[in-house]
Parts: C-alpha cells; sequence; structure tokens
C-alpha cells in the first residue's frame, strides 16, 4: 500500500498556494524574479520576459532548496555527533547547569 503522506503533502501545498492570502502576491513576485520593472514588462517581448522570469525562478528555487538540504545535512550530522558523544555532552550541559 501506497504511503498518502506525500500526495497530502503535495495537495496542501497546491492549496497553501491557492489560497486567498497567497494568490495575489505572485505576479509582483514574479515581477520581482523578472529584475524588470512593471511598465518594462509591460512594453518587453513576452517570449524573452517568460524566459528570463523561469531562469530566475529556477535559481531561486535551486538556491533556496540547497540552503535547506544544507541544513539539513548541518542538523543531521550535529545530531549524529551528539549521539555518539551522548555522556560527554551529558557531562558538559550538566556542568553548565
Amino acid at each position: 500500500m501506497v504511503s498518502p503522506g506525500p500526495l497530502l503533502a503535495f495537495l496542501a501545498g497546491i492549496l497553501s498556494f491557492l489560497s486567498p492570502c497567497v494568490l495575489p502576491l505572485v505576479p509582483s513576485y514574479l515581477s520581482y524574479l523578472s529584475g524588470l520593472e512593471p511598465e518594462q514588462l509591460r512594453q518587453a517581448p513576452t517570449s524573452r520576459v517568460r524566459r528570463q522570469v523561469l531562469w530566475h525562478a529556477l535559481a531561486f528555487i535551486a538556491g533556496f532548496s540547497m540552503i535547506f538540504v544544507v541544513l539539513g545535512a548541518t542538523t543531521s550530522l550535529l545530531g549524529r555527533l551528539f549521539i555518539t558523544h551522548r555522556s560527554l555532552v551529558q557531562k558538559i550541559g550538566g556542568a553548565l547547569l
């Protein structure tokens, strides 16, 4: 049996994106990602602007993802380190308290 967790998480993300609090922010966010002012967006060719927005969005997502992967890996490494040296950490914590 397939776990419903990933599908539910995906659907929750879609619903939160489509919420009335977030959806109105999408045009201004895409404008910000494009690096162009609203007047430039109106005058620029659509294919060039779409390509620019796409590349900027992909770079933003890649950078954002990389930060969270590094944070997760660091936390995992520190957790393993603390578990490995649990008695020492307990002694240091007891001394600090």
